[in-house]
C-alpha cells in the first residue's frame, strides 16, 4: 500500500513509469469508490421496490378476488 506522501514524492520526482503507476492507482481507487457508491444506491432502490411490489400484488389480489365475486353474482333481468 502506497502512503499519500509516497504518491506525492513519486509525482514530484518520479521517473514516467512511477507516475503513471500513481495516475493509474488513483483512477483504480475512483473507480472502486463509484462502485460502491453505485451498489450502495442500487440497494436501496432495490429494498424501495420489494415494498412497491408487494403493494401492487396485494392490489392486483383484491382485484382479482372482486372479479371472482362479481362472476359468482347471479345478472338480475
Amino acid at each position: 500500500m502506497v502512503t499519500l506522501a509516497q504518491a506525492t514524492e513519486a509525482l514530484a520526482t518520479g521517473s514516467a513509469q512511477q507516475i503513471l503507476a500513481v495516475v493509474v492507482g488513483l483512477l483504480m481507487s475512483a473507480l472502486v469508490w463509484i462502485v460502491r457508491l453505485h451498489l450502495q444506491e442500487r440497494a436501496g432502490w432495490e429494498a424501495k421496490l420489494e415494498v412497491l411490489h408487494e403493494k401492487t400484488l396485494a392490489i392486483a389480489l383484491k382485484v382479482q378476488q372482486t372479479i371472482i365475486k362479481l362472476g359468482e353474482v347471479p345478472e338480475e333481468d
